[in-house]
């Protein structure tokens, strides 16, 4: 019995670690698309005030990508959040406060 609970217990540890990895490579990325985000829309509003109508559609849809990934990537790093939360509490016992700061989450994860 104590057999199948350690080994249970290094399972928990290795997606916990797993768990984390994501959640840190997930948050670098949309610093990096924030940026992105941030150039894009510098570009745009230089596009905008000097009338290049064309660069300025090819920039709204680069903006709308960027953003659109970088939704993507939140809410990929919400679900690891919260992996990482019932993971801890499970192996260690933490009683950890998982907070997101938007309000559009209706629980359908």
């Amino acid at each position: 019995m104590t057999h199948i609970l350690s080994c249970k217990r290094f399972m928990d540890l290795e997606n916990l670690n797993k768990a984390e990895l994501y959640f840190e490579k997930s948050n670098d990325q949309i610093i990096a698309l924030d940026r992105q985000l941030f150039r894009l829309q510098q570009r745009y509003l230089k596009a905008r005030e000097q009338g290049y109508k064309c660069f300025r559609y090819s920039l709204r849809m680069r903006l709308a990508v960027t953003e659109a990934m970088r939704d993507i990537y939140y809410q990929f790093a919400k679900v690891k959040g919260r992996e990482i939360v019932r993971l801890r509490q499970a192996l260690f016992g933490e009683d950890i406060l998982f907070d997101v700061s938007d309000s559009d989450d209706s629980g359908e994860d």
